[in-house]
């Protein structure tokens, strides 16, 4: 089923404020009125954060996408100083739906909490998104501003959609470390940094990471690893190799749980590298978790996003890699070449660390190609990319392979089947509210 992106662009100013007062709610179960989500299987509607608010006005708008071709009749945001407001209270619409909408409304009162959600109108259902709220400023200056989402410590702040049901996430900061001698998990300080290894075998590139090397992998070894066995958490979830730096080539000792069936969010889902604290991402177990293979193919193939901007093969800071843009990506931020493309190669699109910084805040999520490692050989180090799920592999071979997704020079695949034993990057996520 494709899923199409609606945004909506119509600017509206200075607009007079309608106020309702005494009128009905139309917020209720028959009627589409959702308190507590914005998606409602066919339509989802996003409130956008109120900006400019000054002290009779503010300017606030939405989004909305549709699935199976539907139509719509209209597309607004209603404000109330009282919570879940409807189109009821003071609204402002537009019938093209299709567009970004965005609308400043005026005439409200000074030093005011207001509410506000977007809405769509599909016949006579009307759809509301999440709420929002802010507080208009003083007569004498000052107010509330709207906060904005707290990210979590280690987050990139982008917001990624993973499912049709709207479930979202944020993407760590960096690959995910481990160092052996003091038990120790960590996310990578840049987003282009992966160990590498300085092992003649490849010769390939040795990372970006001075003083670390996957070639020296050992329960002792004082230096950072990131190429790591499917489930080597560390935790002994009833696999023979689950230790991080395992290097055994036996499929069946990386079974989840002791068995071929299991994935590692199943059972206690210690099996899953972000179970553990890591020490730059909250510190606290079970905050993260690595994206099943669904989730994967949804993130790179059919996420909707504002301009169907998903991801692009790239080098940032003279490293390879992919980028994946959040949902809410602006086709204004850079240029972009062969977009969700991934037969392109890594120099179609080249970012400095410094022009990087301005992607990053937006939310841009960079992907190294940090090699893969089988046993104490590597393979391509710096040219090619493989990213563990979280997902056996439900095919022939059983327990012998599991999921994840692989990129080269001319080359990604999502779904991609490797065995358990290959050490490969790991990139957590954790829940976006």
């Amino acid at each position: 089923m494709k899923t199409l992106k609606m945004v909506l662009a119509v600017l509206l100013l200075t607009t007079a404020v309608v106020f309702a007062p005494g009128c009905k709610k139309t917020d209720n179960p028959d009627n589409g009125g959702d308190n507590n989500g914005d998606s409602y299987g066919d339509v989802f509607v996003t409130t956008y954060t109120p900006q400019d608010i000054t002290e009779t006005t503010v300017k606030c708008g939405g989004d909305v996408i549709v699935t199976q071709g539907l139509s719509l009749t209209e597309l607004g945001v209603c404000l109330s100083t009282e919570v879940n407001p409807t189109v009821d209270d003071i609204h402002r619409y537009t019938t093209a739906w299709n567009e970004p909408f965005v609308c400043t409304v005026t005439g409200l009162e000074p030093e005011t909490k207001y509410y506000v959600r977007a809405y769509a109108l599909r016949g006579l259902k009307y759809y509301y998104g999440q709420e929002k709220s802010f507080t208009t400023l003083s007569a004498g200056g000052g107010g509330e501003t709207p906060e904005a989402p707290t990210v979590p410590t280690g987050a990139i702040k982008g917001v990624f959609t993973i499912n049709g049901n709207g479930d979202k996430v944020y993407f760590s900061q960096g690959n995910l470390q481990y160092q052996a001698s003091k038990n120790i998990w960590r996310f990578a300080e840049n987003q282009w940094d992966y160990v590498g290894t300085q092992d003649p075998h490849e010769g390939g590139p040795s990372g970006t990471v001075t003083g670390s090397d996957n070639a020296d992998i050992s329960p002792t070894y004082s230096g950072w690893i990131d190429l790591f066995g499917w489930g080597t958490s560390g935790y002994n979830h009833g696999a023979v190799s689950y230790w991080p730096w395992s290097t055994s080539t036996t499929s069946s000792e990386y079974y989840a749980y002791g068995s071929y069936e299991y994935n590692l969010c199943d059972q206690t889902g210690q099996a899953d590298w972000g179970y553990n604290p890591i020490s730059n991402g909250g510190n606290q177990e079970n905050q993260w978790r690595t994206l099943t293979k669904d989730e994967l193919e949804y993130v790179f193939d059919t996420r909707a996003t504002a301009f169907d901007i998903r991801y692009v093969k790239a080098q940032v800071s003279n490293v390879n890699g992919v980028i994946l843009f959040p949902d809410d990506w602006s086709n204004d931020i850079c240029s972009l070449y062969n977009v969700n493309d991934g037969y392109a190669d890594f120099s179609r699109n080249t970012f400095s660390a410094s022009q990087w910084i301005t992607l990053e805040d937006a939310g841009a999520v960079f992907l190294p190609a940090g090699g893969s490692r089988y046993g104490t050989s590597f393979y391509e180090v710096g040219n090619f990319g493989e990213y563990w799920s979280a997902s056996c592999y439900d095919g022939a071979y059983y327990g012998h392979c599991a999921y994840g997704i692989f990129f080269q020079d001319s080359g990604l695949g999502q779904g991609y089947v490797d065995y358990l034993p290959r050490g490969g990057s790991v990139r957590l996520v954790c829940t976006a509210e």
